[in-house]
């Protein structure tokens, strides 16, 4: 990750994977990283290699990671960068590679259900959730719904899906507030109704 952050000055998004107990048994993995030496590694790197080459100022960063626990855990050891739970809710998007289209988070209730994610997320501090496209352009009112309770919305997925959701940048505040496609996570800034790409 510091080679990474080396040759790229500009901010990153990083997403964060951890595989859980049930996962790692699963799979027999018997070599695991404790999960807080995990986040204090990562942590580590990113304010190591994360100051913009002769200024005081960091790079922007942001921690997505579809497993809860990593998310709790970058979020309390550092008060810098945000930090996203993403979820697809329990369903299993076509539009994944076929290892993560089997992946087995969802049967964690967290990211099975999107009360159980925006309730994790709130109480962990977390700055939002980012969901499926698909799941959010069938029932656009769940942008609104996660919204209410303090969190930014982001959203992954199709193109077609992403491009049927209202967003924060135009006229409708109600929209979406990120966008992740293709490895950039496009940020719209309420303050200037604007597009910031990290």
């Amino acid at each position: 990750m510091d080679l990474v952050f080396d040759d790229h000055p500009a901010g990153a998004n990083e997403e964060i994977a951890y595989a859980p107990l049930r996962v790692r048994r699963r799979h027999s993995l018997r070599h695991q990283l404790d999960l807080n030496d995990v986040a204090n590694s990562v942590l580590r790197i990113i304010y190591d290699t994360s100051s913009l080459e002769g200024q005081m100022a960091r790079r922007p960063v942001v921690f997505t990671s579809f497993t809860p626990d990593i998310c709790a855990a970058l979020n309390w050891k550092q008060p810098n960068y945000p930090v996203f739970l993403a979820s697809q809710c329990g369903s299993i998007a076509a539009h994944l590679e076929c290892d993560r289209a089997e992946h087995d988070n969802v049967h964690d209730y967290r990211l099975w259900s999107l009360d159980a994610a925006v309730e994790f997320s709130k109480m962990n501090n977390l700055l939002g959730v980012i969901l499926d496209a698909g799941l959010l352009a069938r029932v656009p009112s769940l942008i609104q719904g996660v919204k209410d309770y303090g969190l930014l919305v982001g959203t992954f997925g199709l193109s077609e899906d992403i491009e049927r959701l209202p967003s924060s940048a135009g006229s409708e505040a109600n929209g979406v507030d990120a966008v992740l496609h293709d490895g950039v996570l496009t940020y719209f800034n309420h303050g200037k109704r604007g597009m910031q790409g990290i």
